[in-house]
């Protein structure tokens, strides 16, 4: 005979209870593979597909190294053509002024250049209109011809 407290006893009373209420569930046993599917749900699905051979594999990691080979190249072409375009920006300002402060003296030298030319030409001018007025009038017949061209030859003779 065993000898339990009340304790003990009110536990295995409560254990005979949920026995005899469970007495008719059937209990089923389902196998899984070693990849933890069950086998009765995996009858149904297609088989698993079978795993790449290295050929495939190296092909596919040549190809990504590609990719990113290319990527990379685009990625430095835009990097350095940016580059280029933000130091063009930058120095485009400093260029035009240097460009432009030449451009400048070099104008101010052909104007003062040719306005000394000019000056030349016109006290030239004034002179052979000087000249011609007294030749004119040196001219013993008033209404006498003057000879423009031997008379330029003469004044520069």
């Amino acid at each position: 005979m065993i000898v339990m407290d009340e304790r003990a006893q009110a536990i295995l009373d409560d254990a005979r209870e949920t026995l005899a209420r469970i007495a008719d569930v059937k209990v089923e046993r389902r196998v899984h593979r070693d990849d933890g599917f069950s086998t009765d749900w995996a009858r149904g699905m297609p088989p698993k597909p079978a795993p790449p051979t290295m050929a495939e594999v190296e092909a596919k990691i040549a190809d990504e190294l590609d990719k990113r080979a290319t990527e990379l190249q685009t990625f430095v072409r835009r990097a350095i053509t940016t580059a280029k375009a933000e130091h063009q920006a930058e120095h485009e300002g400093l260029w035009l002024d240097v460009f432009g402060a030449a451009i400048a003296e070099e104008r101010k030298r052909r104007r003062a250049e040719v306005g000394d030319e000019i000056e030349k030409l016109r006290a030239e001018l004034a002179e052979l209109r000087a000249d011609l007025t007294i030749a004119k009038a040196a001219a013993d017949d008033r209404g006498a011809v003057v000879e423009v061209p031997q008379f330029l030859e003469r004044r520069r003779a």
